[in-house]
């Protein structure tokens, strides 16, 4: 998470990286299930189960349900929210940002020696003067390809 001390822009960045993942890997997951309801408005304003027998027609509003919810149930059984880590990989692709600078400030060395304490701060200061300088570019949904 990016401490607080950071400005207010990285953490409006960061939620709109969040909502461009959510969209690409909501997007994805929908598209089928709408493209069945679509169909079956098509189908239904062509008056095509008018036409039918009444066992048939009910056999068909079942079939167009039970496809409706098998796409959904597939579009959707693996679909995780994105995290904060992935939103801040996004914002450093998308701005260019070289060796992860808001991973570096989120981080935090694994043992207690006071050299390695000490490098890491001043690798922190850096990141956090890179991420001050840089122009952090905003985050624009698209299909991943």
């Amino acid at each position: 998470m990016i401490p607080p001390t950071l400005p207010g822009r990285l953490l409006r960045l960061r939620a709109l990286a969040r909502g461009a993942l959510l969209w690409e890997r909501v997007w994805p997951a929908l598209w089928p299930p709408l493209a069945v309801l679509g169909i079956f408005l098509l189908a239904a304003l062509a008056g095509i189960p008018s036409l039918l027998h009444p066992a048939l027609h009910i056999a068909l509003l079942a079939g167009f349900a039970g496809l409706f919810g098998v796409t959904l149930w597939h579009g959707f059984r693996r679909f995780a929210l994105p995290d904060t880590a992935a939103a801040d990989r996004r914002i450093e692709r998308d701005s260019g940002l070289r060796h992860r600078p808001l991973s570096t400030l989120t981080d935090r060395p694994a043992g207690n020696d006071p050299t390695a304490l000490a490098l890491w701060d001043a690798h922190r200061r850096r990141a956090a003067a890179q991420l001050a300088a840089t122009r952090t570019a905003r985050p624009r949904p698209g299909l991943a390809a």
